[in-house]
C-alpha cells in the first residue's frame, strides 16, 4: 500500500505557486494539469462568484473509472448555486489504492497551491469504488469535515474503515436497486449506534451516480451542520424529495428521511406500519445475503472448475429466474431485492472478468463476460469480448468466428472494430473485410 506523503501538507498555509494554467470561473474545465507532476490532472468547476480574497469550501470527487468530468458537470449547478469548489480526479480509478491516494496526493497539493480554500469546510466524495476512496481519506487524514459516499461506504482495507471515533459527517446516497443499498442502510444502523451524525437519502435507482438533487440535499445537510444557516433550503429540499417518492421506497426509509428535516440526527418508526416494514426488511435482508453468497461461491466454483459447466448454467439460470421473478412478483421488496442480487452478480462477473483478463487468465475471463452477457440479454457483449480474448490469444480462427457472430447481432459500430488495434491480427483477411462490410450495413 502507498504510504501519504503529501495529504499532511494539506492545510499547511501553502506558498501558492504562480500557475500557468489560470482556472475559469463558471465553467467546467475538463482537465488541470498538476502542476508538480504533470501524469496527474483533475476537472474542475471554480463557482462564478470565487475571488481570493476569502476562502471557499470545497468537495474532492474519487470517480472509478477516472472520468473527472462526468461528476463534476453532473453537480457544477449545485456548486454554483451553494458556492463551492467542485474537483475530480482523472486519475483515481477502481483496481489500486496506490493509484487512487497518488491522484488524491496530487489533486489536494495542487488545488491548495492555486485555490484559497476553507481548511474547515472540505468534503470528499466518490461513487462505489470513489466512495470507499473518499471515507478512507477522511480517515487517514482526520482534516475533512465530512463524506458523501455515493453507492458504496466502507473500504475492504480495516485501518481505512471510518470507526466509532471517527470525527466527520457522513452522507450516504444510495438506489433502492442499487446492490449495495444493503450495505448503506446497515452502516447508516451503525452510525447511529456510535453516536456520528449520518444522513441517508435513498432514490428509485440501481449503481449510478447519485441524482444532482440528492447531491444537493447531501451539501445542504453538511453545510448547516457545518454552522452554515441554511436550515430552510434543506427542509424545501428534503420536503421536495420525500413528497416526489413512490411506493417503491419503503415506508422506513421515508420516515428515516423525515427525520432529518430539522437537519440534527435521524429517526426510526415507531408507528405499527414502520414496525411491520422493519420486520419485513429484516427478513428480506437474510434472503438477499444468502442469495448474494450463492452466486459468489457459485461463480468461484465455476472459475475453478471452468471446464465443468455445473456451475456456471446455475448462475445462467438462476439470472434468468430472477429476471422472471422480477416480472412476475407483486411484493415490491421481492422486486427490489432481485433487482439487487441481480446488480450484485453483474458486478462481481464484471469485477472478476477485467480481473482474469488483466492476469492473462482468459477461459476464466470468458466465463465471467458470458455471465455479464446474459445478464445483460446482450450477445454482443460476449462475442465483441470473446474475439477480443482470441486475437489476445493469437487464436485467428476463433477470431474470425466471434466476429462473425457479432456482425449477425446487428453491431453497426464499424469504427469502434477498426480502431481496436487488437483485430490487427486479422486485419488483412478477406473475411475480416466482409464481417466489415456486413457490419457498416447493420
Amino acid at each position: 500500500m502507498k504510504s501519504i506523503t503529501l495529504f499532511g501538507l494539506l492545510f499547511l498555509n501553502c506558498f501558492r505557486l504562480v500557475l500557468s494554467q489560470e482556472l475559469e470561473v463558471g465553467v467546467v474545465v475538463d482537465s488541470v494539469k498538476c502542476a508538480n507532476d504533470a501524469s496527474q490532472s483533475y476537472a474542475a468547476y471554480i463557482p462564478s462568484s470565487y475571488s481570493s480574497g476569502q476562502e471557499w469550501p470545497i468537495v474532492y470527487i474519487f470517480e472509478p473509472a477516472a472520468r473527472g468530468s462526468l461528476p463534476v458537470n453532473k453537480y457544477s449547478q449545485i456548486a454554483e448555486e451553494l458556492g463551492f469548489i467542485l474537483v475530480c480526479s482523472n486519475n483515481s480509478k477502481n483496481g489500486s489504492w496506490d493509484i487512487g491516494l497518488a491522484a488524491a496526493d496530487a489533486v489536494f497539493l495542487d488545488t491548495q497551491q492555486r485555490l484559497k480554500i476553507d481548511k474547515n469546510l472540505v468534503f470528499t466524495s466518490g461513487f462505489s469504488g470513489g466512495s470507499r476512496l473518499a471515507l478512507s481519506i477522511a480517515v487517514i487524514t482526520k482534516q475533512i469535515r465530512g463524506v458523501i459516499g455515493v453507492a458504496a461506504a466502507q473500504p475492504p482495507v480495516d485501518s481505512y474503515q471510518m470507526s466509532k471515533y471517527s470525527d466527520f459527517l457522513y452522507a450516504g446516497l444510495v438506489g433502492n436497486r442499487d446492490m449495495n443499498y444493503q450495505e448503506h442502510k446497515q452502516f447508516s444502523k451503525t452510525l447511529d449506534v456510535w453516536g456520528i451524525a449520518n444522513i441517508l437519502i435513498v432514490s428509485e435507482l440501481d449503481h449510478q451516480w447519485a441524482p444532482p438533487e440528492d447531491f444537493r440535499i447531501a451539501m445542504l445537510w453538511m453545510l448547516t451542520r457545518s454552522g452554515i444557516s441554511i436550515e430552510d433550503k434543506l427542509n424545501k429540499s428534503l420536503n421536495e424529495k420525500l413528497n416526489g417518492l413512490s411506493d417503491s421506497v419503503s415506508i422506513v426509509d421515508k420516515i428515516r428521511m423525515e427525520g432529518y428535516l430539522d437537519a440534527y440526527g435521524s429517526s426510526q418508526s415507531s408507528t405499527e406500519p414502520g414496525k411491520k416494514q422493519l420486520k419485513i426488511e429484516e427478513k428480506i435482508f437474510r434472503k438477499e445475503i444468502k442469495l448474494r453468497l450463492q452466486l459468489r461461491d457459485s461463480l468461484n466454483t465455476a472459475i475453478d472448475n471452468y471446464s465443468n459447466s455445473v456451475s456456471r448454467n446455475w448462475i445462467m439460470n438462476s439470472i434468468e429466474q430472477y429476471k422472471k421473478r422480477i416480472n412476475k412478483t407483486s411484493d415490491i421488496n421481492l422486486f427490489l431485492m432481485y433487482h439487487r442480487v441481480l446488480d450484485y452478480i453483474r458486478a462481481i462477473s464484471i469485477e472478476t472478468g477485467f480481473r482474469l483478463l488483466n492476469a492473462k487468465e482468459y477461459d476464466q475471463a470468458k466465463l465471467c463476460i458470458e455471465i455479464w452477457s446474459v445478464y445483460l440479454s446482450n450477445p454482443r457483449i460476449k462475442h465483441w469480448w470473446w474475439a477480443k480474448i482470441a486475437a489476445m490469444k493469437e487464436d485467428y480462427q476463433e477470431c474470425i468466428s466471434q466476429l462473425e457472430l457479432l456482425a449477425e447481432t446487428s453491431f453497426n459500430d464499424w469504427e469502434r472494430l477498426q480502431n481496436e488495434k487488437v483485430f490487427d491480427l486479422v486485419r488483412s483477411d478477406a473475411k475480416y473485410q466482409e464481417i466489415l462490410s456486413k457490419i457498416k450495413s447493420n
